[in-house]
């Protein structure tokens, strides 16, 4: 059950799970590392098909995985009052975007 929103929850049901999915995608990175499907120097938008103009194209997996891209947060905890409604509003995720096809494919 969705309690914020009264509804039930199903298979298209999106979790604001925060960081808790960081070492599941750092451990899935690695397995493509193994399996030598990339490397942590490779360009990380070699993997991404959306354009993020405003990123610089040198940033690696490795600065993901390290937090070192210079990517800053996608918001501010500190100015956001009702995380429930901030996600109505801005979605964490992209729409239409099929879970794990970015890195995997």
């Amino acid at each position: 059950m969705d309690w914020a929103n009264q509804i039930p929850i199903n298979r298209q049901t999106r979790f604001g799970i925060a960081s808790g999915s960081k070492l599941f995608t750092a451990l899935g990175i690695m397995r493509l590392i193994e399996e030598n499907k990339c490397q942590l120097d490779d360009p990380a938008f070699q993997y991404i098909p959306q354009k993020f103009s405003h990123y610089h194209k040198t940033i690696t997996i490795r600065h993901l995985l390290s937090h070192t891209s210079g990517i800053p947060d996608y918001y501010d905890e500190n100015l956001v009052d009702d995380f429930v409604d901030f996600y109505v509003k801005r979605p964490s995720y992209i729409p239409g975007f099929i879970t794990g096809t970015w890195l995997m494919a």
